[in-house]
């Protein structure tokens, strides 16, 4: 063979290699989308935009400066949890006026959780002013029920005859009209419960509580809270006796969710497509020990598997939850707020019934994960996220496909049936933009808006909004758009009126 001839020969593969390069690489920069909007798989709750309102945080002289309601009525707040988390279990609704972990049973003028007098704050929210807030924002309200309290003192009629009075004082001798009422929070804390209880213990109280709250009214929803393990066979069983000794006596189960805590990180977040259900770590330092489930939409429709298998009725809600803490360096709060943003798209997924986020704010410490800036009051970055989900409360979800795991998609169509919400998560690095191709199946829309939410680096401490531009391609009849790297993307297809 002539050199001539060889230098034709490498020309040639040197093109093909390129032209195949290329193909690759265009196709690697791609994802295609499609979307069933003509299968409904259910109707999304209208209470997954919640938050824990802890009363001795959200004060009234934060609430008179009206930066904590107008970010409450900017992502439509669906329900609020008060009196907080643990705090419930050292609250008195007779008196308000003590700061959290304070109880004025507490006789011993030694003991940590000792209070008196001196200690009074008028500047603590009293269930009036939050149930007045509530009704101001049209938010739903949910009130807790102490019972740690009664069991610690040997006072547990008198923690009896307070949940008896306050259901009474609202429903009855007012007409708040409260529905929903959690029996405390976390009592299987060995060592951060007021006082911990066995699950026997736990059951027995359900049912003592419930038929005296439902003798005033017979109509209030009440919700239980126990480890949030909820596959790993030791803690099913735990549920399993919960449910078959007083399933009767509650409607809703509580589980609370932080993802990956003491070792949360987005490079643990990137690695995992979809993000999956993680346990506490044991020891942070030592090995990785931790429980790890299926992602939190199955974990969700797993509980109503066996929940129905076993004869019950029973929703689930998650009542705290966020990403967990890293011990050593917390991701940015730009990071923060997409690594919740799929949180709270695989609760839309699995079809949760309730989720209140903690914390909305915690004054004294300072975390990228919180929803509030603890010294300024201002929004985290995940208020943006919240608001774009806002949206699809009490629409229906309508199943979708990914050709790209780090791109997590979610489609929402409106129960007229006119609009349809597709949400795009990319999961990606600094400079890693794609085209999205979505081909929309028993959907024709006459036009389509794209909005991102996205920051220039992952290090930011703010997030923002901006339009994308969205064509029909013809041809394929698919829509595209270009989704930056490390963003959140809505589209939103309008029918012809």
């Amino acid at each position: 063979m002539s050199g001539k001839l060889i230098r034709r020969c490498l020309f040639s593969l040197t093109m093909l290699c390129i032209v195949l390069l290329s193909a690759s690489t265009a196709q690697a920069d791609e994802v295609s989308i499609t979307v069933e909007a003509s299968r409904v798989l259910g109707q999304i709750s209208k209470y997954l935009t919640g938050f824990n309102i802890d009363y001795s945080e959200t004060t009234d002289d934060l609430r008179a400066a009206g930066v904590i309601t107008a970010c409450l009525r900017g992502v439509d707040a669906g329900i609020l949890r008060f009196p907080g988390g643990e705090g419930v279990d050292y609250y008195h609704y007779c008196s308000p006026n003590y700061r959290r972990h304070k109880d004025i049973w507490q006789t011993n003028p030694n003991s940590k959780d000792y209070t008196g007098p001196a200690d009074l704050d008028s500047n603590v929210m009293d269930v009036n002013e939050f149930l007045a807030w509530c009704d101001q924002m049209g938010a739903e309200p949910m009130l807790g029920i102490n019972i740690e309290s009664g069991l610690l003192f040997g006072r547990i009629n008198d923690s009896l005859n307070e949940a008896v009075d306050i259901v009474k004082y609202c429903n009855v001798t007012n007409d708040y009209n409260v529905k929903y009422w959690y029996l405390s929070n976390e009592s299987y804390g060995v060592e951060s419960a007021h006082y911990s209880m066995t699950v026997k213990e736990y059951a027995e109280q359900i049912k003592t509580f419930s038929k005296a709250m439902r003798a005033v009214d017979p109509n209030i929803k009440l919700i239980v809270n126990w480890d949030n393990k909820l596959i790993a066979p030791n803690y099913w069983a735990q549920w399993e006796y919960l449910l078959e000794q007083a399933g009767a006596y509650f409607d809703i189960a509580d589980v609370h969710w932080y993802w990956d805590n003491g070792r949360t990180s987005w490079d643990n977040w990137l690695a995992e497509n979809p993000m999956k259900s993680r346990s506490w770590c044991k020891d942070c330092n030592g090995p990785d020990n931790r429980y790890v489930g299926p992602t939190y939409a199955e974990e969700i429709r797993r509980f109503h598997k066996k929940v129905k298998a076993m004869g019950r009725d029973i929703k689930l809600a998650s009542l705290e939850w966020n990403i967990g803490r890293n011990f050593k360096a917390q991701p940015s709060p730009f990071q923060c707020a997409l690594m919740q943003s799929e949180m709270l798209g695989q609760f839309i997924e699995g079809g949760l019934h309730m989720a209140t986020m903690w914390p909305f704010i915690w004054h004294g410490r300072q975390q990228s994960r919180f929803f509030l800036d603890s010294q300024t009051c201002k929004p985290r970055p995940t208020y943006e996220v919240f608001r774009m989900y806002k949206n699809v409360l009490g629409q229906q979800l309508v199943p979708s496909q990914t050709s790209r795991a780090n791109v997590r998609p979610l489609s929402v169509l409106s129960k007229d049936g006119k609009t349809l919400w597709v949400y795009l998560l990319h999961k990606s690095g600094e400079d890693q933009t794609i085209t999205a191709k979505v081909d929309v199946d028993g959907f024709v829309p006459v036009r389509a808006q794209a909005i991102t939410f996205t920051a220039p680096k992952l290090s930011a401490e703010q997030g923002y909004i901006k339009r994308l531009t969205i064509d029909l391609d013809q041809k394929s009849r698919e829509w595209q758009t270009l989704l930056p790297a490390h963003s959140l993307t809505m589209l939103t297809f309008h029918k012809a009126p």
